[in-house]
């Protein structure tokens, strides 16, 4: 990886194979409807982040689906394996890869929230030039989003147990002021993990469908889009 542009953005996917993506959500919908909901969701995000300026690269996890992601996104975008053993080991991991690599700032943001604006991205960045790192809370008590400079990154703030509970943005904000790293918070947002989640999505987006069309389109053509109303 090269760094021309000096800033990078990081989605973390995990491979979209049957009954291994979004199992919370598919406890309502089945595999087979979460399988296509989650492509789309990968789809929508990745044609805003298009839009940005820096490029994109896409973390994936297991570390051997790399094929598979070239595949199916014809080879559009740079894949770097997710390494490590729990979630926050894997992020740390490919923070120190890409500013091993030469880039000066990079933000995370996962893959399921299909209708972030990519305003929110822009500003992430711009405020890095103020803060040691940025954070956009989610509604679940977790983050949406993540990032630093290289001069600021700290892999102690990923060091939490509360992982998969809601207490992982609280205790990653204390690691921080532990760490006296100045953090700016973005503007909150609620990720699609469960049927709730999609609920939310639903009503946020019924009057204006140009954000996240994909996934907009499937729920409609399942009929999903009106029985989450």
């Amino acid at each position: 990886m090269d760094a021309p542009d000096r800033r990078v953005i990081l989605v973390f996917a995990r491979a979209p194979v049957l009954g291994t993506v979004k199992t919370r959500l598919a406890v309502h919908l089945g595999d087979r409807v979460v399988l296509r909901l989650y492509r789309c969701f990968i789809l929508d995000l990745l044609e805003t982040l298009d839009g940005l300026e820096p490029p994109v690269i896409i973390c994936h996890t297991p570390a051997d689906a790399g094929p598979m992601f070239r595949q199916w996104l014809s080879g559009r975008y740079t894949l770097m394996p997710q390494n490590g053993g729990h979630l926050g080991l894997r992020m740390a991991a490919a923070f120190q890869e890409v500013f091993a690599s030469g880039f000066k700032q990079a933000v995370l943001v996962g893959s399921d929230v299909p209708d972030l604006p990519g305003t929110h991205i822009s500003q992430a960045f711009s405020d890095l030039q103020n803060a040691d790192a940025v954070i956009g809370p989610s509604a679940d008590g977790g983050y949406y989003l993540v990032g630093f400079r290289d001069d600021t990154f700290r892999p102690a703030l990923f060091d939490t147990a509360a992982w998969g509970t809601p207490q992982v943005l609280e205790e990653t904000l204390a690691i921080a002021r532990a760490e006296g790293l100045k953090i700016n918070l973005q503007p909150r947002w609620k990720d699609i993990d469960d049927a709730a989640g999609l609920a939310d999505f639903i009503h946020r987006n019924t009057s204006d469908r140009s954000t996240a069309p994909r996934t907009l389109a499937y729920l409609q053509d399942t009929e999903l889009l009106y029985d989450y109303k």
